[in-house]
């Protein structure tokens, strides 16, 4: 918990990364909230389930009236969870489904508004733009186009200045340790950290698909950032309360 604390109030993107800086402290204070609120949706017994609930979706509300797609991240998660909850540990299963529903979506022009935001080309302005566009593609172009662009902003790869760089050591080094870990013991996941994995992947794909500049990646990111390194502290939390269980009747 300590560690959750410090990561959460020294995080170096909100110091030296951003301009727009009450907006963006609101929008993390909220996405904060929805986490919480929904943890205790999950954990509490039935009897209060609905009273946090109320809770999450004023938070996911107020998160949506700032950013619409955080807002809308957080209420499809919790659908999603409870359609894919079951099968999550199956990861190679879910990651051709996930491909699959991209290319879906791709073809019949569902993904058109936010890839025509993004730009035929990327976009236009900025000093730190990939210059991936993602419209108008073949299916093989825009799978191959896409994975490239979520691994180089997902995980801070394009390091064009020293900020880029620092925020690498203190950003993404911690979460790319943070996502290994999290993908190798996918067998101990709870309800919440689960429902955290959801949000990762929605949040993270409209972001992804939106954005072609690394610069405002590094903002756009701390919420994928923040489910991930959470979900990385409760797996350690149940691996060692099963550790200690083992040993209590192994004695």
């Amino acid at each position: 918990m300590a560690l959750a604390i410090l990561v959460i109030l020294y995080y170096p993107t909100i110091f030296f990364y951003t301009f727009d800086l009450y907006r963006d402290i609101v929008i993390y204070t909220f996405c904060l909230f929805s986490f919480y609120f929904s943890k205790k949706f999950f954990e509490v017994g039935s009897k209060f389930k609905l009273f946090w609930l109320v809770l999450f979706f004023c938070s996911s509300s107020i998160a949506f009236s700032l950013r619409e797609y955080i807002g809308f991240s957080f209420v499809l998660a919790f659908f999603l969870y409870y359609l894919f909850s079951s099968i999550l540990v199956y990861q190679k299963t879910m990651l051709f489904f996930y491909l699959l529903g991209l290319l879906i979506f791709n073809q019949i022009g569902f993904l058109d508004p936010i890839l025509l935001y993004r730009g035929v080309d990327g976009f236009s302005e900025g000093g730190a733009t990939l210059g991936i566009g993602l419209y108008g593609l073949d299916p093989f172009s825009f799978l191959y186009k896409y994975i490239f662009s979520f691994i180089f902003q997902m995980f801070g790869l394009y390091l064009v200045g020293f900020p880029a760089l620092l925020a690498f050591f203190l950003e993404s080094v911690p979460f790319i340790f943070c996502f290994v870990y999290v993908v190798v013991n996918v067998s101990y996941h709870t309800k919440f950290s689960k429902y955290l994995l959801c949000f990762f992947v929605v949040y993270s794909t409209v972001w992804v698909l939106g954005n072609d500049n690394l610069g405002t990646a590094v903002r756009l990111r701390v919420p994928s950032y923040f489910a991930i390194m959470a979900c990385a502290f409760i797996i350690f939390q149940v691996k060692q309360r099963y550790s200690l269980t083992k040993l209590n009747l192994g004695s």
